[in-house]
């Protein structure tokens, strides 16, 4: 029940970052921003194409190389950093 309700969060998720990149929002963002928001975004497609083989077959894929889902971490570091550099420019 919990990965079905996390999947919905997930998915509303996608199609909030799908609406506001349509509507123009991420055109005044910094450049690390909009990698971020990307990155995570990537990631989070990922994840639910991920929940969903595991709906259907009842295992995760195996990752062999890479694995796509950690493109949600380095987004989420990618956002971090660039947050902290804003930060750092206005105090000085």
């Amino acid at each position: 029940m919990w990965l079905l309700i996390v999947l919905i969060v997930e998915v509303i998720a996608i199609f909030c970052v799908a609406f506001l990149s349509f509507s123009g929002f991420f055109s005044a963002l910094r450049v690390l921003t909009k990698l971020g928001i990307l990155l995570i975004t990537m990631g989070l497609l990922v994840q639910t194409v991920r929940t969903f083989h595991f709906f259907d077959y009842g295992v995760y894929p195996v990752d062999t190389i890479f694995p796509l889902w950690v493109t949600k971490d380095i987004g989420a570091s990618i956002l971090i950093f660039d947050l902290f550099l804003n930060r750092r420019g206005k105090t000085e």
